[in-house]
């Protein structure tokens, strides 16, 4: 992901997480809160993924999938957001395209995500 389109300071993980919306579900948990310079700026994305999720390599897929994800669906985001993913363990064992439809869907539910419609970000099996 683009270094503007990330969340980097940990003042930022701790506004978003005392303002913002949050959904959850049994994946993760999605905060939203509106990004301070207005809605003209990116929506940033900020991932945290505990201990309790995996050891580092399983943490690092974790947030390597969520990443692309996120790339994938910044074009599509409503701008003006700052978004924080905390990982909960069960998303270590679930396929990508499940992650991706588990994103999608609490994105939808924050009405951030402008087409919904667009094809999944998983890549295609058919080889």
């Amino acid at each position: 992901m683009r270094r503007e389109w990330r969340l980097r300071s940990g003042r930022d993980y701790r506004r978003v997480r005392a303002t913002g919306r949050r959904r959850a579900n049994a994946l993760f948990v999605m905060l939203a809160a509106p990004h301070p310079s207005g809605p003209a700026a990116p929506t940033r994305l900020g991932i945290v993924t505990g201990k309790r999720v995996g050891n580092a390599v399983v943490r690092n897929r974790v947030k390597r999938r969520l990443r692309e994800i996120g790339r994938c669906l910044h074009p599509r985001l409503a701008p003006g957001w700052d978004l924080v993913v905390i990982a909960r363990p069960a998303i270590a064992t679930e396929p990508f395209a499940a992650i991706d439809q588990a994103v999608r869907a609490v994105l939808a539910d924050l009405r951030l995500l402008e087409r919904p419609e667009v094809p999944s970000c998983a890549p295609s099996s058919s080889a």
